[in-house]
């Protein structure tokens, strides 16, 4: 995922994106963004979105996980309030995976628009 891209997906099966394969079986889905020294943004907020989504963002290997950012339902989103924003400060040559989902106990079938903004 770049700076300023829009990816529009479905989930309608559990896919990982990722090469790694994190894939947990709950209808994740990862992206990889290669972070530049900047404040960065990864949302969901978009008319396209129908599905309650949860945008989690990680860096490390996948045995070592660490949480950089976390969000589920955006109440500031005015095009689905269900959708996820997460901001965070990136550091170069850092590797973050953005994991986007749906809410647990919702609905897993649905599509979602996914920006990374870089400010």
């Amino acid at each position: 995922l770049a700076c300023d891209e829009t990816v529009y997906t479905n989930i309608d099966t559990a896919t990982s994106a990722d090469p790694d394969s994190f894939n947990d079986g709950m209808h994740d889905q990862w992206f990889v963004v290669d972070g530049p020294s900047r404040f960065l943004s990864a949302s969901t907020c978009d008319p396209f979105t129908d599905l309650n989504t949860v945008v989690e963002v990680l860096t490390g290997e996948c045995s070592n996980l660490r949480r950089v950012g976390y969000s589920d339902n955006d109440p500031g989103c005015t095009a689905f309030p269900l959708a996820s924003n997460v901001s965070w400060v990136g550091n170069l040559g850092t590797t973050y995976r953005i994991r986007v989902r749906p809410q647990l106990n919702t609905m897993t079938i649905g599509r979602y628009a996914l920006k990374l903004t870089c400010g």
